[in-house]
């Protein structure tokens, strides 16, 4: 009974792999049984004979973890990808007698190079990994902001009538008062055109013009200008005067409106 025990212990199926030994690729051929990194490990120290490894069945077993490995993320087949094919590389450097034109690095130096990419590899794994278990500012939560300070003020109720006597005076002292400017004014602009006016003659629009205007400001003299034009133009409209201009920007003339050649 103890013998048949030992017999189903020895020949039990290994126990289903979980965590990081299912994302390791396990060899199992002629020559060598474990991982596949540990193999280029080993190749390196020369402490295996790639010569008495079966490239051929390195591959199939690669293919067949790469099936079962589906679901993984495609960098890890990617990385079992290139030392598979770098074994295979290195093994056919060390079967093949060297070339005396062959400038291309031996098998050794393929090896060195091998071994130094891989440490590369593992450092900026190790790199990545430290900078993961980082703490992240807003992941996964988001960082407690410095607690907010309370403030205590203290008045007497005269503090707060002055306050509020301080906000009913605020809107008076607000009252806008814009600055008066000295201009003419259009009524006394007709006025002044309707007097000088004449029906047997034209005279310039200069000539309702106030002779002092310029004398009061350039502002003054500006808006005399123009309430003597508005002016001329509304006594037309009305019919108790006619305009006259030969051309774009020709000197404005006005007259007194006769009755029946209104514009002649």
């Amino acid at each position: 009974m103890q013998e048949e025990a030992k017999a189903d212990v020895a020949f039990a199926e290994d126990p289903p792999r979980t965590g990081a030994e299912a994302d390791r690729l396990l060899l199992d051929i002629a020559g060598y049984a474990g991982p596949l990194d540990l193999l280029l490990d080993l190749a390196k120290a020369q402490k295996v004979d790639l010569r008495h490894i079966s490239i051929l069945a390195l591959v199939r077993q690669y293919l067949a973890f790469v099936e079962r490995a589906k679901a993984l993320e495609l960098t890890l087949a990617a990385d079992y990808l290139v030392m598979a094919a770098w074994l295979a590389y290195l093994k056919s450097r060390l079967l093949l007698p060297a070339q005396p034109e062959d400038e291309g690095p031996g098998g050794e130096e393929l090896a060195e190079l091998l071994a130094f990419r891989l440490r590369q590899l593992e450092a900026v794994q190790k790199a990545a990994k430290r900078l993961a278990a980082r703490p992240r500012a807003y992941a996964p939560g988001f960082v407690q902001e410095a607690p907010a300070r309370a403030t205590r003020w203290t008045a007497t109720l005269g503090d707060l009538l002055a306050a509020y006597g301080a906000t009913l005076r605020r809107g008076e002292d607000a009252r806008y008062d814009p600055p008066a400017y000295d201009l003419a004014c259009v009524d006394e602009a007709a006025e002044r055109v309707t007097r000088l006016l004449r029906a047997d003659a034209w005279l310039p629009l200069m000539h309702f013009v106030p002779r002092r205007a310029e004398a009061r400001g350039a502002l003054y003299a500006r808006s005399a200008l123009a309430a003597t034009l508005a002016a001329a133009l509304e006594l037309t409209r009305q019919g108790a005067a006619d305009m006259q201009q030969d051309a774009a920007f020709a000197p404005v003339r006005l007259r007194a409106a006769r009755r029946g050649t209104l514009g002649a």
